[in-house]
């Protein structure tokens, strides 16, 4: 959650929490993403053990590259995502990379910490929202040190909202902003456009991405880009999951257990196994 991107999903898919009108919210998110999709509340998860398989630089198998365990409380929401790097023996080895995060009593994560120990490095966020007549979150502000990044919130009739973002330095009375992202009823984006581009997505009726049309405002030379599409195929289980992912030259594949979450996800470049990733998940 480092990201610019990733602060605004923390701020726009926990608009949800506050709705007040149930049959018109959509449904609750932790803020998280996954697979493109944001990730739902999940009661029923204690934890999720992963390990993360890659090649190293001229190797031809895979080796284990990272532990991640990631924790959530009885309500669903993401308390910490720990990275650990293995020993030989396999065991949980040495703490490398964390993210911790609070939460406020409507589920708003309030307080979140990244940490990258080998380096030394502490990085802590705020975030404090402001609600608007019908006790929506209108405005999120996320504290760092020196910066502080601004999402405005604008809803539509149909449940739509438009998310506009910016930053203000330390200094600086206004913030600067950037660019928007826009999200159906669902939750799901369908637009995202900064200084550089504007990408607008196409779902299926699963809320999977079917294409991505990318409007570049300069190319190079400083000439006006002309857009261009990424194609997803997406293969789907009897229940509308995806169990397939290629587009361009990569292909995801994805196995899932009877709850549907998934179990392993393994990643292709061509014929090229580069990537792969075993989860277990521990339920209450």
């Amino acid at each position: 959650m480092g990201s610019r991107a990733g602060l605004a999903l923390v701020c726009a898919a926990l608009l949800a929490v506050l709705a007040p009108d149930a049959a018109a919210a959509p449904p609750r998110y932790s803020g998280h993403s996954h697979f493109g999709h944001p990730e739902r509340l999940r009661p029923d998860l204690h934890r999720i053990v992963s390990r993360h398989y890659a090649l190293r630089r001229g190797a031809t198998r895979l080796r284990l590259r990272s532990l991640q365990i990631k924790r959530y409380d009885s309500a669903g929401h993401l308390l910490s995502s720990h990275y650990y790097r293995p020993t030989r023996a396999g065991k949980r080895g040495k703490l490398w990379l964390s993210w911790t995060y609070r939460y406020d009593k409507a589920g708003r994560t309030v307080r979140s910490v990244y940490r990258e120990l080998e380096r030394g490095r502490r990085d802590l966020r705020r975030h404090r929202y402001d609600l608007d007549a019908r006790g929506r979150v209108a405005r999120c502000t996320t504290t760092a040190a020196k910066v502080s990044y601004i999402d405005e919130i604008t809803y539509e009739p149909s449940g739509a909202y438009t998310v506009r973002s910016g930053r203000r330095y330390s200094g600086s009375r206004a913030p600067a902003f950037d660019g928007f992202e826009r999200y159906n009823a669902r939750g799901l984006r369908t637009r995202h456009c900064n200084s550089g581009s504007c990408q607008l997505i196409e779902r299926d009726a699963h809320g999977n991405i079917t294409r991505v049309r990318v409007h570049p405002k300069r190319s190079f030379g400083g000439r006006p880009g002309h857009h261009f599409y990424r194609i997803y195929t997406t293969r789907l289980d009897s229940s509308g999951r995806p169990i397939e992912v290629t587009t361009g030259g990569s292909r995801r594949v994805l196995r899932r257990n009877a709850r549907g979450d998934v179990v392993e996800e393994q990643r292709y470049i061509g014929k090229r196994r580069e990537a792969r990733v075993v989860s277990r998940y521990h339920y209450r």
